[in-house]
C-alpha cells in the first residue's frame, strides 16, 4: 500500500464496509496514497468474499513461488 504503482500501472483497492462514512474514508485514503480505485464489495457480509480473494493473492505469492510485489487490478473493456 505505500507505494501501489506497478510499473505505469496504479493497482486497484479493495474495501468490504456498511455505512457510508468509512467506506468515503478508506476510498479518500487508498485514493490520496496512489491507488487508482477503491473497489467495495458491498457490505460486511461479503468481508468472507474479500478474504478469498486475499487468499488467492497469497496462494499466488507463496504456492507458485511468484515475488510478493504483485498486485491485483481490475481492468474494464
Amino acid at each position: 500500500m505505500f507505494n501501489p504503482v506497478y510499473g505505469n500501472q496504479e493497482i486497484d483497492m479493495f474495501v468490504s464496509v456498511v455505512s457510508a462514512q468509512p467506506k468515503q474514508t478508506t476510498t479518500q485514503l487508498a485514493t490520496d496514497l496512489g491507488s487508482e480505485s477503491c473497489n467495495d464489495f458491498a457490505g460486511s457480509y461479503k468481508f468472507n468474499l474479500q478474504e478469498q480473494f486475499a487468499l488467492s493473492w497469497v496462494n499466488l505469492v507463496m504456492m507458485l513461488g511468484l515475488v510478493r510485489n504483485i498486485a491485483l487490478k481490475i481492468v474494464y473493456q
